[in-house]
């Protein structure tokens, strides 16, 4: 071995990773996850494909517990903040598209039983009217 690739070597072996290092970089590629499952579900609540959009917020929960399985650190709280508070309004505009889609949901349903209510009050005046024959 030549004398700077025992260096190098000596050198990696002294300074192993730690395990917070570790872990902050696996909660990075958790995070990284939960931001791109958020804007998926976003363009699938802009676009209302709401069974997807169930389906990926299943997905995100989990890594969601995951991320804060333990508490972050002050380091990962200030590298973490912009794209956690990226989620957070995303999260919001999803609830807000879905209560909307829910509101339109109900409308439609009082719709529907009022033209229910329509066609069986017309039903019973009709057969009165042909008993009445």
């Amino acid at each position: 071995m030549l004398p700077m690739q025992a260096n190098l070597a000596h050198a990696v072996a002294v300074t192993p990773l730690s395990d917070t290092s570790i872990k902050m970089g696996e909660r990075a590629l958790i995070l990284a996850s939960i931001v791109a499952i958020s804007e998926s579900m976003l363009t699938a609540a802009t676009a209302a494909h709401w069974e997807q959009l169930s389906e990926q917020e299943s997905r995100r929960q989990q890594l969601t517990w995951k991320f804060f399985d333990e508490p972050l650190t002050a380091l990962e709280t200030e590298r973490h903040a912009r794209d956690l508070n990226r989620v957070f309004e995303m999260s919001q505009e999803i609830t807000k598209l879905a209560n909307a889609h829910r509101e339109q949901l109900m409308q439609n349903l009082k719709i529907l039983q009022r033209g229910r209510k329509a066609a069986q009050a017309y039903q019973e005046q009709s057969s009165d009217t042909v008993a009445d024959i």
